[in-house]
């Protein structure tokens, strides 16, 4: 400040730059500030360090004996960073990582594994019913004994796990023929469906080859009936990539979205019956009105009032004859 007294004017041009003007210089610079003071400062200096981004704050010893730990500790920077992959790269990709305040860049080459590394197997993987089973690219191949898509089942139990691949209506083969009973669960061929497989596609119409869709609920969900009686709303839909996805239609959210179209139809009704019913009365009392007003208007066409002859008239002027008074 003595500096600039001594210029003249300059106290007219020149100031003390402002916090937000400090913080933004110290950021286009890549300056991370840190402020070692001691005790009694320290809370003026932490609701500085708020203003100013990426600045650091530490208690300094009355003697500074700790200096160098509060610069170290400042400057040690632990991040976690999370890289998801949309697509197959064609290449390997560079990507640089930078903290701000701190001069140097971290450099990481991507790539994509789009393809499964058969060869590389786990055995007794998590994912193998926790260890039923090897994991060679994706699938699971069980350990002597074990079956299923994940090994999750004993074949020693399978004979009795077969009563649950048929209906209990149903004494014909399991899986109705149409696939194969697996840990209790039918895993139908690709031309059936259903809990039972008792659903079979090859009758259903076809139009070019393609089979005939579910009848339209409205121009994007289709319906099915499904094995079990009830109806299943979805809606099928292909995405940039090629990638199909299913949206099932929750059917309590329809039962809800059922009641309340009811419900609002209801009290629209009755609102509007309500609305009718008071315009009716109010013409009625409006007609009503106009036809007494007639009645009364003839009425007072007709009545001739004679004042001359209305014994109750009296007229407000008085005549009085002076005998003595002579015209002549």
């Amino acid at each position: 400040m003595g500096a600039l007294n001594s210029i003249p004017g300059c106290l007219s041009l020149q100031d003390y730059p402002s916090i937000g003007h400090l913080a933004q210089v110290l950021s286009e610079a890549n300056i991370q500030p840190i402020f070692a003071v001691t005790g009694p400062r320290l809370p003026i200096y932490e609701e500085l360090s708020r203003l100013i981004p990426k600045s650091a704050v530490g208690e300094l010893k009355e003697d500074s004996s700790n200096v160098v730990q509060l610069i170290a500790d400042a400057y040690s920077v632990q991040f976690t960073v999370r890289v998801k992959a949309t697509a197959c790269l064609p290449r390997p990709q560079e990507v640089a990582f930078r903290v701000p305040g701190v001069g140097e860049e971290l450099h990481v080459q991507l790539t994509t594994a789009c393809e499964c590394q058969c060869g590389d197997s786990q055995p007794h993987a998590h994912h193998c019913s926790r260890g039923h089973g090897n994991l060679t690219c994706g699938v699971c191949s069980c350990q002597e004994g074990y079956v299923g898509q994940l090994c999750e089942c004993k074949k020693e139990d399978l004979g009795n796990l077969e009563s649950s691949c048929r209906d209990m209506n149903y004494t014909g083969p399991v899986c109705s023929g149409k696939g194969q009973c697996v840990c209790g669960k039918c895993q139908c061929n690709s031309h059936a469906s259903g809990p039972f497989c008792q659903c079979d596609d090859t009758s259903c119409e076809r139009h070019n080859g393609q089979l005939c869709a579910a009848p339209t609920v409205n121009e994007r969900w289709c319906q099915k009936k499904t094995g079990d009686g009830s109806l299943l709303i979805y809606f099928i839909e292909k995405d940039e990539t090629g990638s199909i996805s299913i949206t099932v239609k929750d059917k309590t959210g329809s039962s809800k979205q059922t009641m309340k179209l009811i419900l609002g139809l209801v009290v629209g009704l009755v609102a509007g019956l309500g609305l009718l019913l008071i315009g009716l009365y109010r013409g009625l009392i409006e007609i009503y009105d106009r036809q007494e007003f007639s009645h009364f208007k003839k009425e007072c066409e007709r009545a001739q009032w004679n004042e001359v002859n209305n014994p109750l008239f009296r007229s407000a002027t008085t005549t009085t004859f002076n005998p003595k008074y002579n015209e002549d």
